[in-house]
């Protein structure tokens, strides 16, 4: 990696996406239905105003590929707007006349109150990540009728060997439900009941999921007036529990299936180069911190010896502005200071190796 010649929120498979691929698959895979319509591809884009009429019967001087945030650069456009409009002009449609769909999409981000997470409209290169404005899921549309599926709420229960579902349906409320599910291609189980009512789809000597062992079941589920299907979806599920279990210490650990599984969950944010250790309170030690644009990493260096380091996309030449040792930021203003000293603080316009790093420490500079 060598500086940041990247366009921004690129990918390895930037280059291979345009508008015959932009997300082609069915956006909502545990609620499928057959029929259904991707409207993702190229649309007319413009920049908007607060309060601006739509710009209906007129063609948008710019054009994005949805549905890909303005920022990146598979949108096309590779700039922040707080508020835009996007138009799709269709021959998707049926029937004789001009469809036309216009979409307003306004994202403020860290200038109102909404929750956004650590996204900015301007990153920091940090903690904070630039924010993704505009349509950034699958545009799409599907025929459905009155009287319709609209969630599966799906529970497995191992001890009881059943599936615990409940079918949400919109419409009338007497139509019934049949569900069956198959695993590799056989039928597994299979139940007919009331719709919005808990039912125990039975799934006798179940394959478990497990991480080494993905399995899951495909589920056929039928919304029924009589003998006629008026609607049909098909989703899947895995049958596993989630529970704890006393470790061998006796202290109570997280287990999948009734076993005790090792969960290793991390959250990444920013790039630091961390030591293993937690510093000991009145010991000095030897730091250095290596800025490397070659190979694009940060590297930190504990009392002569690497400790830790980062990959980093890393501009090329030296750094500008102020250099600030023993704080962080956040938000503009300094946060999280030094509880210590700091003392023989030294800076080079070049990166040291590993050799000069452990003489350094050796000779006590």
């Amino acid at each position: 990696m060598t500086g940041c010649t990247i366009p921004p929120i690129a990918t390895p498979w930037t280059a291979r996406v345009g508008p015959d691929n932009a997300l082609p698959e069915y956006p909502r895979p545990q609620l499928t239905r057959d029929r259904w319509q991707n409207l993702n591809g190229v649309w007319q884009f413009a920049r908007a105003t607060a309060g601006q009429a739509v710009p209906a019967g007129q063609s948008l001087a710019e054009r994005v590929l949805v549905p890909y945030p303005i920022e990146s650069a598979l949108s096309g456009i590779q700039r922040r707007e707080d508020r835009m409009f996007e138009v799709d002009v269709t021959d998707a449609l049926s029937g004789t006349g001009e469809r036309k769909l216009i979409l307003w999409a306004e994202d403020l981000t860290d200038a109102t109150g909404q929750p956004i997470g650590k996204q900015r409209r301007t990153g920091d290169r940090g903690i904070f990540y630039q924010g993704s404005s505009g349509i950034w899921r699958t545009v799409w549309m599907e025929p459905v009728p009155a009287s319709s599926i609209t969630g599966l709420q799906m529970t497995p229960d191992l001890e009881a060997g059943v599936l615990r579902l409940t079918v949400d349906v919109e419409g009338r409320e007497d139509l019934q439900v049949r569900a069956t599910a198959r695993g590799s291609g056989t039928v597994a189980g299979k139940i007919q009941g009331a719709s919005g009512t808990e039912l125990a789809l039975p799934v006798p000597r179940a394959e478990l999921w497990s991480p080494d062992s993905p399995y899951l079941y495909n589920l056929d589920v039928q919304l029924l007036d009589g003998r006629t299907v008026v609607d049909r979806v098909g989703s899947y599920f895995g049958m596993r529990s989630i529970g704890t279990k006393p470790g061998e210490d006796g202290k109570l650990r997280l287990a999948l299936n009734g076993e005790i599984l090792f969960h290793m969950a991390m959250s990444f944010a920013g790039v630091w180069a961390l030591g293993p250790a937690k510093p000991e309170v009145g010991r000095w030690y030897h730091l250095v911190g290596v800025r490397d644009t070659v190979n694009g990493e940060l590297r930190l260096y504990i009392d002569g010896e690497q400790a830790g380091r980062a990959d980093a996309c890393l501009p090329q030449g030296a750094p500008t502005g102020n250099t600030v040792i023993g704080r962080g930021r956040f938000g503009g203003n300094p946060v999280d200071y030094l509880d210590g000293t700091a003392d023989q603080v030294h800076l080079y316009d070049r990166m040291l190796s590993a050799d000069e790093i452990r003489s350094l420490y050796s000779s006590g500079d």
